[in-house]
């Protein structure tokens, strides 16, 4: 694969991370049915009470802080495990702009800052997976919404979760290793 090449790939693969981390910090990754047939949707940046047409009945989101003060509540006991999953947004957003960044070094600076841009894709990377572990333990145990509820994990919102690291470490292992210099 030629150099211009791997480059503009690299440069695609990180502008899908940065894109899908920054969706998937928002988006829907689980729900759950409540007894009166409504559903409660959970989203790293807060959680959703719909009804079962889809419209909204309340909702809550700790970034920023706003809505309905009961769904935004720990389950008793478990505020350890609600509290990693508040930290899954900033885990998320944070592998979103690792990833631009990196994408604008590239792009800017070309190939010459190679182990820069290695190093950034390998933070969003980690930042985004760290995101992922944060939903996964801390939900839906950590919630008060969804004690006693049948939660399942599934929507848009971990599909690019999934993708956004796997992006990320595709560019940048796209990127060459800076050569030795002589001397």
């Amino acid at each position: 694969m030629s150099p211009a090449v791997r480059r503009l790939s690299a440069i695609a693969l990180l502008l899908t991370a940065a894109l899908c981390a920054h969706q998937a910090s928002t988006r829907g990754w689980g729900s759950a049915i409540g007894p009166d047939s409504t559903r409660y949707r959970l989203a790293p940046n807060g959680i959703a009470h719909l009804a079962a047409d889809g419209s909204g009945l309340a909702s809550c989101r700790w970034f920023p802080l706003h809505g309905a003060d009961p769904l935004c509540q720990a389950a008793s006991g478990a505020e350890p495990r609600f509290r990693r999953l508040t930290y899954a947004y900033p885990a998320l957003q944070s592998g979103a702009w690792l990833s631009f960044l990196a994408m604008l070094v590239l792009a800017l600076a070309g190939p010459q800052a190679s182990r820069l841009i290695r190093t950034l894709a390998a933070l969003a990377t980690g930042a985004s997976m760290l995101g992922i572990l944060l939903v996964l333990s801390g939900a839906p145990a950590g919630a008060a919404a969804f004690v006693g509820l049948s939660f399942g994990f599934g929507g848009k919102g971990l599909i690019l979760a999934i993708i956004a690291p796997i992006a990320a470490l595709a560019a940048g292992l796209l990127i060459p290793a800076t050569a030795a210099r002589a001397g």
